[in-house]
Protein backbone atom coordinates (compact mmCIF):
# COMPACT_ATOMS: atom_id res chain seq x y z
CA UNK A 1 0.00 0.00 0.00
CA UNK A 2 1.00 3.60 -0.76
CA UNK A 3 -0.21 7.33 0.33
CA UNK A 4 0.39 9.03 -2.82
CA UNK A 5 1.38 12.43 -2.16
CA UNK A 6 1.94 14.21 1.54
CA UNK A 7 2.15 17.65 0.08
CA UNK A 8 0.74 20.23 2.45
CA UNK A 9 0.13 22.52 -0.63
CA UNK A 10 -2.56 20.78 -2.48
CA UNK A 11 -6.14 20.85 -1.52
CA UNK A 12 -6.70 16.69 -2.14
CA UNK A 13 -3.64 16.03 0.30
CA UNK A 14 -5.50 14.06 2.92
CA UNK A 15 -2.58 14.89 5.77
CA UNK A 16 -3.14 18.39 6.26
CA UNK A 17 -5.75 20.74 5.65
CA UNK A 18 -5.27 23.49 2.99
CA UNK A 19 -4.53 26.19 3.42
CA UNK A 20 -4.15 26.32 7.28
CA UNK A 21 -2.19 22.96 7.33
CA UNK A 22 -3.50 21.81 10.46
CA UNK A 23 -3.18 18.19 10.34
CA UNK A 24 -5.78 15.02 9.83
CA UNK A 25 -7.00 12.31 11.24
CA UNK A 26 -5.18 10.62 8.71
CA UNK A 27 -2.03 12.05 9.97
CA UNK A 28 -2.51 10.58 13.31
CA UNK A 29 -3.48 7.40 11.49
CA UNK A 30 0.37 7.41 9.67
CA UNK A 31 1.77 8.63 13.21
CA UNK A 32 0.41 5.87 15.31
CA UNK A 33 1.41 3.48 12.46
CA UNK A 34 5.21 4.77 12.54
CA UNK A 35 5.12 3.79 16.33
CA UNK A 36 4.90 0.06 15.59
CA UNK A 37 7.33 0.54 12.29
CA UNK A 38 9.87 2.37 14.67
CA UNK A 39 9.81 -1.07 16.90
CA UNK A 40 11.21 -2.90 13.68
CA UNK A 41 10.07 -6.64 14.37
CA UNK A 42 6.79 -7.23 12.57
CA UNK A 43 4.34 -9.96 14.66
CA UNK A 44 2.64 -12.46 13.56
CA UNK A 45 -1.21 -12.04 14.46
CA UNK A 46 -3.86 -14.97 14.38
CA UNK A 47 -6.64 -15.62 13.93
CA UNK A 48 -8.28 -12.37 12.24
CA UNK A 49 -9.51 -10.78 15.64
CA UNK A 50 -13.19 -10.04 14.35
CA UNK A 51 -15.01 -9.34 10.73
CA UNK A 52 -14.64 -5.57 10.54
CA UNK A 53 -11.28 -5.31 12.82
CA UNK A 54 -7.75 -5.56 11.17
CA UNK A 55 -5.12 -5.65 13.46
CA UNK A 56 -0.85 -5.52 13.39
CA UNK A 57 1.97 -6.05 15.77
CA UNK A 58 5.26 -4.95 16.23
CA UNK A 59 8.01 -5.59 18.87
CA UNK A 60 11.37 -4.06 19.64
CA UNK A 61 15.01 -5.14 20.90
CA UNK A 62 14.79 -3.48 23.75
CA UNK A 63 11.19 -5.26 24.81
CA UNK A 64 8.64 -2.75 23.64
CA UNK A 65 5.76 -4.11 21.62
CA UNK A 66 2.86 -2.55 20.49
CA UNK A 67 -0.62 -3.42 18.66
CA UNK A 68 -2.04 -1.63 16.26
CA UNK A 69 -6.16 -2.58 16.49
CA UNK A 70 -8.71 -0.75 13.32
CA UNK A 71 -12.32 -1.55 14.20
CA UNK A 72 -14.02 -0.26 10.48
CA UNK A 73 -17.46 -1.97 11.35
CA UNK A 74 -20.37 0.54 12.41
CA UNK A 75 -21.36 -1.86 16.02
CA UNK A 76 -18.31 -1.78 18.93
CA UNK A 77 -16.01 -4.87 18.71
CA UNK A 78 -15.00 -6.55 22.22
CA UNK A 79 -11.91 -8.91 22.24
CA UNK A 80 -9.40 -10.67 24.54
CA UNK A 81 -6.13 -9.99 24.41
CA UNK A 82 -4.86 -13.37 24.39
CA UNK A 83 -1.20 -12.90 23.67
CA UNK A 84 1.72 -15.39 23.88
CA UNK A 85 4.91 -13.45 25.22
CA UNK A 86 3.17 -10.19 25.77
CA UNK A 87 3.90 -7.51 28.18
CA UNK A 88 1.70 -7.25 30.79
CA UNK A 89 0.28 -4.26 30.65
CA UNK A 90 -0.37 -1.45 27.42
CA UNK A 91 -1.31 2.49 27.49
CA UNK A 92 -4.11 2.77 25.23
CA UNK A 93 -4.60 5.54 22.85
CA UNK A 94 -7.68 5.70 20.59
CA UNK A 95 -8.56 7.58 17.32
CA UNK A 96 -12.67 8.03 17.06
CA UNK A 97 -14.87 9.84 14.35
CA UNK A 98 -14.42 12.83 15.07
CA UNK A 99 -11.45 13.38 16.40
CA UNK A 100 -8.32 14.77 14.27
CA UNK A 101 -5.77 12.90 17.12
CA UNK A 102 -5.57 10.28 19.44
CA UNK A 103 -6.32 10.19 22.94
CA UNK A 104 -5.66 8.72 25.85
CA UNK A 105 -7.97 5.81 26.83
CA UNK A 106 -6.60 4.15 29.38
CA UNK A 107 -5.06 0.77 29.91
CA UNK A 108 -5.42 -3.18 28.86
CA UNK A 109 -3.93 -5.97 30.59
CA UNK A 110 -2.80 -9.37 28.69
CA UNK A 111 -5.07 -11.72 28.56
CA UNK A 112 -8.00 -8.64 29.53
CA UNK A 113 -10.62 -7.34 27.18
CA UNK A 114 -10.84 -4.50 25.77
CA UNK A 115 -13.68 -2.65 23.63
CA UNK A 116 -13.26 -0.83 20.27
CA UNK A 117 -15.52 1.47 19.61
CA UNK A 118 -16.97 1.85 15.80
CA UNK A 119 -14.94 3.30 13.14
CA UNK A 120 -11.90 3.38 15.85
CA UNK A 121 -8.36 3.30 15.46
CA UNK A 122 -6.64 1.88 18.83
CA UNK A 123 -3.20 2.16 19.45
CA UNK A 124 -1.66 -0.54 22.62
CA UNK A 125 1.70 0.11 23.49
CA UNK A 126 3.66 -1.67 26.12
CA UNK A 127 4.79 -0.10 29.54
CA UNK A 128 6.98 -2.63 31.16
CA UNK A 129 8.67 -5.70 29.71
CA UNK A 130 7.47 -8.54 28.03
CA UNK A 131 7.06 -12.15 30.15
CA UNK A 132 9.14 -14.59 29.92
Amino acid sequence: AMYYDALPTRRWCGLFTFPDMETTATYAVFKAFNALYRLGTDVALEPTPAENVYAAAAKGDSGRQAVYLVNVGATAEKLTLAFTGAAAAYDVTRLEKEQTDFAPAGEANAGGAIELPPMSVTLLQSRLDPVP
